[in-house]
């Protein structure tokens, strides 16, 4: 066989093992992080309260790459993850959090010790599919968050998740790191 003829069939070959891969089926995991800071530096009355607007990227690793043939995904949880704490031991705050581009309810949490997430490295569980949800707050609809976030990770228009994190407590000033996380399945069908 000639050589030229050895390179075309070579290339060809190759082009169909190519188109062949675009139409596979296949399960991925991911985890959507986004990390900020939140500061409770003073208050008022006794009472220190801070608001964090910030945004979920959804433009990111095999979620982004494969956005279009996403057949499928679901939610496997919500964790809060606390780190670089500066502040009293001990101290109880409360908190709120809310994805306004997917539910106008807001969910509630009571006596948070953040100090102890940090130290202890424990992830503040918000959702966890076959297990904790929502805890604290028995009025969330979580079922129908969890829904609109499975929804919007199909939605190849949709390139960020807002949500809104508040912190209060009487004890101040305190920094730490925050990272929300979402975890979740998707599967990829064939174009």
């Amino acid at each position: 066989m000639k050589k030229s003829t050895k390179i075309f069939t070579g290339l060809f070959a190759f082009t169909f093992m190519f188109a062949a891969c675009d139409q596979l089926a296949f399960d991925f995991t991911q985890e959507l992080v986004k990390e900020f800071i939140v500061e409770i530096l003073s208050g008022s009355n006794g009472q220190g309260t801070v608001s964090v607007t910030e945004q979920l990227n959804l433009k990111d690793g095999d979620l982004d790459k494969h956005r279009d043939k996403i057949k499928s995904a679901e939610v496997k949880s919500v964790v809060v993850r606390f780190a670089d704490y500066v502040g009293k031991d001990s101290a109880m705050y409360s908190g709120a959090f809310q994805m306004p581009n997917l539910l106008p309810d807001i969910y509630y949490m009571n006596d948070l010790d953040i100090s102890d997430y940090a130290k202890n490295n424990k992830e503040l569980v918000i959702y966890e599919k076959d297990g904790t949800s929502f805890p604290d707050d028995a009025n969330f609809p979580g079922d129908e968050l969890i829904a609109a976030l499975n929804e919007q990770l199909l939605n190849p228009t949709m390139d960020q998740i807002d949500f809104v994190y508040t912190l209060s407590g009487t004890e101040f000033p305190v920094v730490f790191k925050a990272t929300l996380a979402v975890n979740f399945n998707a599967s990829v069908g064939p174009n």
